[in-house]
């Protein structure tokens, strides 16, 4: 391969910081480019290549063998590249990838005969951890390391860095080329035959990504869901033996370990292998033990997402929504008054939340909802024909369901007291047994103003207040031998400031958030990732005086405005469905 002179890398390292801050993540080049991979996402496979890293030249100076290393550890198809930039030949990245923005500034250069430093501050965007997920930082963070170099002499003198950080250091845009992304798919900890997903960052290496993203699944849950007590119906030790696609169909052989589980096991563990690899193939799937189908209820060799669609919370049909009257009714989406003491007005609730529920699901509708008196606040909780009080207190944020009719609220017993996250699950009678759920992450600083649970009952996003203002976080729900407790929180969106009750679950991987960016002054509607990977996505065109929001997965998007209009998104219109506030989705 020719190489560059060094005074031309220079300045090629500047031209490639000029294209990653553009926001492009593919360098055509005249030859030597490889393919790398194929990456998932919500529009479809995207194919990406890679310019092909070159190591150090003779007579480079610090700052760019410091450039080149920086550049060369993004291709994970030939480590060798970047470990040549090292004085240590087996230096290996053991603390996953920090991404950072584009934006860094220069670098820092100190001279010391023949040692030298090389001084690089990022702005610290969040982490890929090893297991391949993703969580952002807190928006001020930054990455603020020294490389120092000497002139080696296993290297004919020329500079070498000694101290290279145990981690990749790599600009957003340039994980795009270096990664494929995929969902996993897991068991939710209240129901094995719920899908819980979380997105992975895969490196390139030039092999199949459908393989690689199988043996991820194989490996089990990663660490920040398997605390939440997610599962895999997948047996541990289990082994790939081939991912095969032909006309449409991926066939994925596995070993033996599968085929001698139960019924209800197997159907599970072929509902997350179909849904992790539903971006390949032509979306049929074979799923094979040794050479043999593995057996299912469905009794069907060629498999699809709607096989197994009753493992999947998105596909589940929520039904219509709810929102309260001008006349404090509680009302369905067609403005008729519900058939309880909440419809008739005995009860006036400020919001009606409705847990979702499967359509097969035995058992009457639960409602829940806060009615204000005065000074108190009383909780409601019961089936939809007959909600009871079961609480009071000075405040109770307004509740939130998972599907398996298990109801979330925060509770406050006197302007004074702290906060009490709490919990219970709700019969088909209506009877509750509420308890405390920890959040030692969150008491002692935050105050929650909104909590929501996912409809898989593993994950909460929370808008929380603290003195350094407030943020959207999410995090997970933990239960084991000392109760339940929520924790491993991250924030999302860091630059939008979330409105009181101005977030919901629009599917298992979105939020829908109503937040006012930094340097407005009017909250408007925006679309988050659940990971907070992609920047925010602002909903177009909704009226400018929206006060509340509702959305679940599949359903339009509904909204309160402060005129006292409830609207629904028909066709990227805005129609009135009538006057109310408070509109809400089963959730």
């Amino acid at each position: 391969m020719t190489m560059m002179p060094a005074s031309v890398r220079t300045a090629f390292f500047l031209l490639v910081a000029g294209i990653l801050a553009a926001g492009c993540t593919a360098i055509p080049t005249g030859g030597g480019v490889h393919a790398a991979g194929v990456q998932k996402n919500d529009n479809g496979p995207v194919s990406h290549v890679l310019f092909p890293p070159q190591g150090p030249v003779e007579g480079e100076s610090p700052i760019d063998i410091v450039g080149g290393f920086r550049i060369a550890s993004a291709d994970f198809a030939d480590i060798s590249i970047s470990r040549s930039f090292l004085v240590d030949p087996t230096w290996q990245p053991v603390e996953g990838v920090r991404v950072v923005d584009e934006q860094s500034g220069p670098p820092t250069f100190t001279p010391q005969g023949d040692h030298a430093s090389v001084r690089y501050v990022d702005h610290w965007i969040g982490t890929i951890a090893t297991d391949g997920t993703y969580q952002p930082t807190n928006g001020n963070a930054t990455v603020d390391y020294t490389y120092d170099l000497v002139k080696d002499p296993k290297a004919k003198d020329e500079w070498r860095i000694v101290n290279p950080p145990p981690f990749l250091i790599l600009p957003q845009s340039r994980i795009n080329a270096s990664f494929n992304a995929g969902y996993l798919y897991f068991l939710s900890s209240r129901n094995d035959q719920v899908l819980v997903p979380i997105r992975v960052f895969l490196p390139i290496t030039g092999t199949d990504p459908a393989r690689e993203l199988v043996l991820q699944l194989l490996a089990g849950p990663p660490k920040w869901l398997k605390d939440a007590g997610v599962t895999s119906a997948i047996p541990s030790g289990t082994q790939l033996h081939s991912v095969l696609q032909s006309q449409g169909v991926v066939t994925v052989d596995l070993s033996p370990e599968i085929a001698g589980l139960s019924q209800a096991d197997r159907d599970a563990a072929s509902a997350q292998l179909v849904y992790t690899l539903q971006g390949y193939g032509g979306g049929e799937f074979r799923i094979e033990a040794a050479g043999q189908p593995v057996e299912n209820s469905r009794r069907t060799a060629l498999q699809t997402t709607k096989t197994w669609s009753a493992y999947d919370t998105d596909s589940l049909d929520v039904g219509s929504f709810y929102f309260i009257g001008p006349d404090q009714r509680a009302r369905d989406s067609n403005g008729s008054p519900l058939r309880n003491d909440a419809g008739a007005g005995t009860i006036k609730l400020t919001a009606a939340s409705v847990a979702p529920k499967a359509g097969n699901s035995p058992g009457p509708e639960l409602i829940a909802g806060v009615e204000s008196v005065g000074s108190t606040a009383r909780l409601f909780v019961g089936t939809m024909a007959q909600p009871k009080q079961v609480d009071f207190a000075s405040a109770f944020i307004t509740p939130s369901w998972d599907m398996f009719g298990n109801v979330w609220t925060v509770r406050t017993a006197t302007p004074q007291s702290p906060q009490e996250v709490r919990v219970s699950p709700v019969t088909q009678t209506g009877t509750t047994k509420f308890l405390t759920v920890g959040d030692k992450e969150l008491a002692a600083s935050q105050l929650i103003e909104t909590l929501r649970v996912s409809r898989d009952g593993t994950r909460v996003a929370v808008i929380a207040k603290s003195a350094a203002g407030t943020q959207l976080l999410v995090g997970r729900v933990v239960k084991d031998a000392n109760g339940e407790s929520i924790s491993g929180f991250y924030p999302v969106a860091p630059s939008l400031v979330p409105v009181p009750d101005g977030v919901v679950w629009a599917s298992s991987t979105k939020l829908q958030v109503l937040a006012t960016p930094s340097g407005a002054t009017t909250p408007s509607i925006w679309t988050v990732d659940v990971d907070g990977w992609s920047p925010p996505e602002e909903v177009p065109s909704p009226p400018v005086n929206v006060v509340s929001i509702a959305a679940a997965p599949g359903q339009p998007l509904v909204i309160g405005t402060s005129s006292g209009q409830i609207e629904i998104s028909v066709n990227d219109a805005w129609q009135v469905v009538d006057s109310g506030t408070a509109p809400l989705y089963p959730g």
